[in-house]
């Protein structure tokens, strides 16, 4: 399983849509971190390169990167589970491998690739931002809506390495949701286009209706698992885990519905 779950991840960094996903997130944060000039009344050149890199994913309220930001992190392999059943790739993986074996290492792997999209975005930003403004940072002062402000005002490195953190278990459980939407409904544009319609009906619902009329809802759905504008940890550690399960669940949905032989267990 070891082998499969480093077989994935090579497969993953010698993706040449992979790395045109990362190219176009990079692209966009740092469209935002322009536009983000005349809102905070700041110069990006004079910022300094943690704070403009914060400002450019973390804070962006342009929202162009994070708006895109979560397909952009399932289109690499977020339907590698459908493609292998689709070409059935499956059956000869699973004449060479438990079935266990094969389900767990994909999971992993897929699950992974989204995290690791936004570990490659996030390193080409702050190159870029290094280039941009190679200068001591300077702080702004944070809306208390944004959690870990403690950690932002005691250190930009410690604020960036946490929000770095916390994205990539978004691009994990985000990825594993997408995977499993589409080993049901066994359709590429389904699969990738319904969590990402989530995200933000979410988003829009929480936004325009009182918060107490959809916090029900969208409490069990990814709004807001990415740009942190939640309060509470615990809050943010419930829709982590809300979104993981879910992706576990239809995961197993998928399987079961596919009900492939598992040829090494006879």
């Amino acid at each position: 399983m070891i082998k499969q779950i480093k077989r994935g991840i090579t497969h993953v960094f010698k993706s040449t849509l992979f790395w045109i996903c990362v190219l176009i997130a990079t692209v966009l944060s740092i469209y935002d971190l322009y536009s983000n000039e005349q809102l905070y009344s700041m110069e990006s050149a004079r910022i300094g390169t943690l704070t403009a890199f914060i400002h450019a994913t973390a804070l962006s309220p342009s929202g162009t990167f994070q708006m895109c930001a979560p397909i952009l992190c399932t289109i690499p392999c977020a339907l590698s589970f459908l493609d292998d059943i689709k070409t059935s790739q499956i059956n000869n993986l699973l004449c060479r491998m438990k079935c266990s074996d094969y389900y767990i290492s994909k999971a992993i792997s897929t699950g992974l690739s989204g995290g690791l999209f936004f570990i490659c975005t996030y390193v080409l930003v702050f190159l870029c931002c290094l280039i941009i403004s190679p200068v001591s940072s300077v702080r702004i002062l944070l809306s208390p809506i944004i959690p870990f402000t403690h950690i932002y005002q005691t250190s930009l490195l410690g604020f960036i390495g946490v929000y770095t953190v916390h994205s990539f278990i978004f691009g994990y459980t985000f990825t594993l949701f997408a995977m499993g939407i589409s080993s049901i409904v066994q359709n590429k544009y389904i699969g990738l286009a319904v969590p990402f319609v989530l995200y933000h009906t979410a988003m829009l619902l929480a936004w325009i209706l009182p918060k107490s009329s959809v916090y029900d809802i969208v409490k069990y759905i990814p709004y807001e698992s990415f740009n942190i504008q939640i309060p509470y940890l615990h809050t943010v550690i419930y829709r982590h885990s809300s979104i993981l399960i879910l992706g576990l669940v239809f995961y197993a949905i998928g399987i079961y519905r596919q009900r492939v032989l598992c040829e090494s267990s006879i």
